[in-house]
């Protein structure tokens, strides 16, 4: 029970972590691949505001029932709350693998879910990580899927993104930016400079930029 989603019946997030643990011993073995795939339901929230917790949680049952149905037994579906679902696709190949698979969990959701007597579509971010090209631990490849699927979410509605190194130093830049950013504003660290535009031909002032400086 600690380990499951009392909604879904899913593995909840530390049920995530212990399937993840197995399936990446298991593609260690067999030198194959581990796709996975974070997901979630764009809609969500309006969808509870609008229609009702009610609607929302039996959208999130069907969104589960639909991927549980478009993945192999040997794989794993797990919700990490919210909207937010994760699958692990175990045993692939190659990255084209990989594609294949997001296009057909991405397919079983397209279709628009009958909720409180009328249809609602929906769109999903996706990120993804496979192991054992970004990561190698089952903590460490849910975290590169969760910057995948940041990074995602970035960028608007119903987007796809592979992880990559770069996003991690990206958002480590973003975080500590924002940081010394707000730490400057506290000390009273930026301060108004006023650039003049002059006319060349006679060195009349026309105007002037006002800039804020750091």
């Amino acid at each position: 029970v600690l380990n499951n989603d009392a909604l879904t019946g899913l593995p909840n997030r530390a049920g995530a972590l212990l399937g993840l643990r197995k399936l990446i011993e298991l593609n260690r073995l067999n030198e194959t691949k581990l796709g996975v795939f974070l997901f979630d339901v764009d809609q969500l929230g309006i969808i509870n505001g609008t229609r009702g917790y009610k609607a929302g949680d039996q959208l999130l049952i069907e969104v589960a029932q639909r991927l549980q149905d478009n993945i192999r037994d040997a794989d794993l579906l797990a919700r990490l709350g919210s909207g937010r679902f994760v699958v692990g696709a175990t045993g692939l190949k190659t990255e084209r693998c990989v594609t294949l698979v997001y296009e057909k969990l991405s397919g079983a959701l397209s279709s628009p879910f009958y909720i409180a007597d009328s249809l609602l579509s929906i769109t999903s971010n996706t990120g993804v990580a496979v192991f054992p090209d970004n990561a190698g631990a089952d903590e460490d490849i849910l975290a590169a899927a969760e910057l995948a699927h940041y990074d995602a979410k970035s960028c608007g509605t119903g987007k796809l993104r592979f992880f990559h190194p770069s996003l991690k130093e990206n958002m480590q830049e973003r975080i500590a930016f924002e940081s010394a950013l707000k730490d400057a504003l506290d000390k009273e660290q930026f301060f108004l400079c006023y650039q003049p535009q002059v006319q060349s031909s006679n060195g009349q002032t026309v105007c002037l930029e006002a800039l804020i400086r750091w």
